[in-house]
């Protein structure tokens, strides 16, 4: 979600997670307490038809994880959600695979 020209709506981060400096980029959701396992941690993003998908800030901050992602994005009613793919311990970074969502910015060769 690294797209300097997307359009960023202010939102809050929820009870589940916190924004800070990340060892992967930048700075990246961080729980805040135990996330069990299929948890809807929030909503991330929405799709407004002119504008197409809309970045939810700070919420859309979370960092890929290609080889062991513990959140995944899923797409309903408009509105892309983080959802836990297993229990994520207070004080983890919350990350998902970019590459099983197309609509959102691909990994670049250096990412981890």
């Amino acid at each position: 979600m690294h797209d300097n020209h997307a359009i960023k709506v202010e939102s809050e981060l929820g009870k589940f997670v916190c924004l800070k400096p990340s060892g992967i980029e930048g700075n990246g959701l961080f729980a805040k307490k135990n996330i069990p396992e299929g948890t809807r941690i929030h909503a991330s993003h929405f799709y407004a038809p002119k504008y197409g998908w809309i970045n939810l800030d700070p919420n859309y901050k979370f960092n890929h994880a290609g080889t062991e992602p513990n959140s995944r994005l899923v797409t309903s009613n408009n509105i892309k959600e983080l959802i836990a793919l297993k229990d994520i311990p207070e004080g983890e970074e919350v990350v998902a695979d970019y590459t099983k969502d197309s609509t959102v910015n691909q990994p670049e060769a250096n990412w981890k």
